[in-house]
């Protein structure tokens, strides 16, 4: 491990011994940050690998400051690159079809789900294999820091890569479905019937049982059997495996989540669980 420069040590840091930070010019970073965690992945664009992994939990005072300061500083994250993706956890978020899409008129969307209007960036990601885009709000600052930092930035909600993705490489997925990705202070659940998105929202968890109360209350919501509907979960915290369990006592079909199918992992990241980052990874292949 090493330092950046503001003490602050990575708890993860994963490459192959012949990796080189610098002249990556064929990849793309990919950056996934929430309130009191930070990771970052090498993803090769031509070998369709990932190459590099790294992870900061931002403890104490002003976590966001040290984590711009880390992305500043750091040799995987200051070198130049032809794409920088970061994954951001949005205030709020909600898919609005298609084909009803306004972009002038975000904070109605937002407001009329009863969401508080506040002065920060607008944004919207589109979702085309759902027909849907999602439209949420981030921290001024935090959007602004980014791009006086990265030239080539785009910039997505933690919830649409997992959207994308799972609706793509489970498209085939027979029944019905619950796919829950867990991070550190929220649920996200999707439910997929017959590759038909039926439903998706997040909510915030404090306990083990806050995961199993509200994947029980979807399930009951659309009708679907614990005994009978697949449970697929992915998770980044400390507490997954204790999360996990709790959904297994519920539900008989449970399963740990894996890597993106579409992509290609270095042997060195077979040291990190499948079942974790899979909104960061899976940003390299939303298009």
């Amino acid at each position: 491990m090493m330092a950046t420069g503001s003490n602050i040590f990575p708890t993860v840091r994963i490459a192959d011994s012949a990796f080189q930070p610098l002249g990556q010019s064929d990849s793309t970073l990919l950056i996934q940050l929430f309130n009191s965690r930070l990771s970052y992945a090498i993803y090769n664009n031509l070998s369709n690998t990932v190459e590099a992994y790294c992870s900061y939990t931002l403890d104490g005072d002003e976590p966001l400051s040290k984590a711009i300061h880390i992305l500043a500083t750091d040799d995987w994250t200051r070198a130049s690159r032809l794409n920088v993706k970061a994954i951001l956890e949005p205030h709020d978020y909600v898919l609005v079809p298609k084909l009803l899409f306004d972009a002038n008129e975000i904070n109605t969307y937002l407001n009329f789900h009863g969401f508080i209007k506040i002065e920060n960036s607008q944004l919207f990601d589109c979702i085309d294999n759902i027909g849907a885009v999602g439209v949420y709000r981030i921290s001024s600052f935090l959007s602004e820091a980014l791009y006086s930092q990265f030239s080539k930035l785009e910039v997505l909600a933690c919830p649409t890569p997992f959207i994308q993705l799972v609706s793509r490489e489970y498209k085939n997925t027979k029944g019905d479905n619950l796919f829950v990705n867990l991070d550190d202070s929220r649920i996200h659940i999707l439910a997929l019937n017959q590759s038909k998105l039926l439903y998706y929202n997040s909510f915030e968890i404090a306990t083990k049982e806050d995961v199993s109360y509200y994947t029980l209350s979807v399930c009951e919501q659309l009708l679907f059997s614990p005994e009978k509907a697949l449970v697929v979960v992915w998770g980044n915290g400390s507490n997954f495996e204790e999360q996990y369990s709790t959904l297994k006592y519920y539900f008989r079909n449970v399963q740990q989540g894996v890597r993106p199918l579409a992509m290609k992992f270095t042997d060195a990241l077979n040291s990190l669980p499948v079942f974790a980052e899979y909104n960061l990874f899976a940003a390299a292949v939303c298009e």
